[in-house]
């Protein structure tokens, strides 16, 4: 399951819909960018890399036939370690392809809006993996992903139900300031509700507060 799959599965099990539109837009861009071509993309960038990767080699391999002088040991063993090397750069490469692919696609759309938020996003990433890099030595975002979907997921719907209890104080504020000493028991039924619903919704913060808390991005 990919990440775009994982989040969409994630909101839909808890019933939450984007109603920002552009965010809405964007994200349903990338779920189509996501499903479509990119199986085929994948395999002609992975092709085109092979023969990067090839040409590289020949072009090493000649150098380090230069430095071995003659000695074909050493020149065998300067050759897995070339291997070695243009494998790691081999997979670096189609990290690097599979991990832009979405974001390049969308910073080019078509659609202004959708182009706008996604640069927007991608400049914010940037700027804040060269604090990260800056300032401490830590693991790479794929290393590090199933975090920071996690926590992206709890915090939004931390920000649901903080949203969600203001506006049940609100009702109950309006009530409250129209309620009597003989109000009715639909009104002082209706009050026992809200309340009663405002200290489920404030449980339920404190667990993603909790879970939030202890996994907590630190740089390592």
């Amino acid at each position: 399951m990919s990440v775009i799959e994982f989040i969409d599965y994630d909101l839909n099990a808890d019933g939450i819909k984007l109603e920002n539109s552009d965010i809405a837009a964007t994200f349903a861009e990338a779920q189509a960018i996501a499903s479509g071509n990119w199986t085929s993309d994948l395999a002609s960038r992975t092709a085109d890399i092979d023969r990067e990767i090839a040409e590289l080699r020949v072009s090493r391999h000649n150098e380090l036939a230069a430095e071995a002088t003659g000695s074909l040991e050493k020149l065998q063993r300067l050759d897995r370690e070339l291997d070695e090397e243009l494998a790691a750069e081999r997979q670096r490469r189609i990290d690097e392809f599979s991990e832009n692919y979405v974001s390049q696609a969308l910073i080019n759309h078509p659609d202004d809006t959708v182009r706008k938020l996604a640069t927007e996003l991608v400049s914010d990433k940037y700027v804040l993996s060269k604090v990260h890099t800056k300032y401490a030595k830590i693991e790479t975002e794929r290393d590090r992903l199933n975090e920071f979907v996690q926590r992206a997921l709890w915090e939004l719907k931390e920000a649901i139900v903080e949203q969600q209890i203001g506006q049940l104080r609100g009702e109950i504020a309006e009530m409250s300031a129209s309620v009597t000493a003989t109000a009715d028991a639909d009104t002082i039924a209706r009050l026992n509700e809200l309340l009663s619903r405002i200290s489920e919704l404030n449980r339920l913060k404190a667990d993603f507060a909790k879970v939030i808390g202890e996994r907590v991005i630190t740089a390592r």
